[in-house]
């Protein structure tokens, strides 16, 4: 019987928000960021309890969306985002945070 080889599977896209889920107390300054590792990102939304967007930019490469306007204070925020892995599935993320 011939020896197996295995391919490894490729890596699972994982992305990550800054400020975390369900941070509380923050500053309207602050700059929001979600960024994917093995992967890039399509869609990125932040928005308050009315469902208005706050303003973002992607950046060049596609791993990373930043806020570009300040946010509001008392207010919370839901960050929704979705990419698609180096492996071709996709991946999504919602996360709130608090001012």
């Amino acid at each position: 019987m011939p020896a197996r080889t295995s391919v490894p599977a490729p890596p699972v896209a994982v992305i990550t928000t800054d400020p975390p889920d369900y941070a509380t107390g923050l500053s309207p300054v602050t700059t929001v960021t979600v960024s994917v590792a093995k992967g890039k990102l399509k869609d990125v939304s932040v928005t308050d309890p009315k469902g208005d967007a706050v303003p973002g930019q992607l950046d060049s490469d596609g791993t990373s969306w930043k806020t570009t306007k300040p946010l509001d204070y008392g207010k919370t925020y839901t960050i929704s985002a979705y990419a698609i892995g180096d492996d071709n599935r996709s991946v999504s993320h919602t996360s709130t945070f608090s001012t």
